[in-house]
């Protein structure tokens, strides 16, 4: 009977010894989870976008170039851009180079500076930069720094494209915009019309590194045009040459 007594407290002990392990993995395993829920992050769009602008709109510098995926831009009446190259000191000078294809298919490249209020342009005929007279500027709507201030402001419906973590190094954004919130940057918009956009931006110095524009914004565009701007370089200093 003693025996018996001593294999029935036995076999209790054992299984309170299971239950009790039972339930600390059980507790160890639900405080792991609430660890991990509350030490992620959890970051918004909304929340990448802000820091971004706000880095963004307080560059000394910035270059930057827009190319096209399929397409082109119609800078001046029967000059059609591939692409430009664009130099910026903050908060007004600046170089802009660019490279196309006139009406006849002839191989176009020039320039436009502007620096210490004088503004030159590459002149057709002779290929050499000429002081424009007047004061008057060859892109008087070209206030790249309000541009890009204005992708920030006007994208809606943002989502994240990637799945973004705490250690992810970029995030992918979509959504869109008017088109006119480019003004600043390419002139001449149609308005009332909306166009797709994808953003890059990097976590780590949340600059925008690259700006993808989906659709027609300007009058002598086709449907299928796509536009890509490549954020290069960010406050690496740099003067605006001035021409002699």
């Amino acid at each position: 009977m003693f025996h018996q007594q001593q294999f029935n407290q036995f076999c209790i002990l054992i299984l309170v010894t299971f239950f009790l392990i039972g339930c600390s993995t059980f507790i160890k395993n639900d405080i792991s989870k609430d660890d991990v829920s509350v030490n992620k992050t959890q970051i918004t769009p909304m929340e990448v976008l802000e820091s971004s602008f706000e880095v963004m709109s307080n560059l000394d510098t910035l270059r930057f170039r827009i190319v096209h995926e399929s397409g082109h831009t119609e800078l001046f009446p029967s000059i059609y851009i591939d692409r430009m190259d664009v130099s910026i000191v903050f908060p007004d000078e600046y170089h802009v180079k660019f490279y196309g294809k006139g009406n006849s298919n002839q191989i176009t490249k020039g320039e436009i500076i502007v620096s210490e209020g004088k503004t030159f342009i590459t002149n057709p005929f002779s290929g050499k930069l000429e002081e424009l007279s007047g004061g008057s500027s060859a892109l008087k709507f070209f206030e790249p720094q309000a541009g890009i201030q204005s992708i920030f402001s006007s994208i809606e419906d943002v989502t994240f494209v990637n799945e973004v973590e705490d250690s992810s190094q970029q995030a992918l954004l979509s959504g869109e915009m008017p088109a006119n919130a480019l003004l600043a940057i390419f002139g001449n918009l149609v308005l009332d019309e909306f166009v797709d956009v994808e953003l890059l931006i990097d976590l780590k110095t949340k600059y925008l590194t690259e700006a993808k524009i989906i659709g027609p914004i300007v009058s002598s565009d086709s449907t299928e045009v796509v536009r890509k701007i490549e954020f290069v370089s960010f406050n690496k200093k740099f003067q605006i040459k001035k021409v002699d």
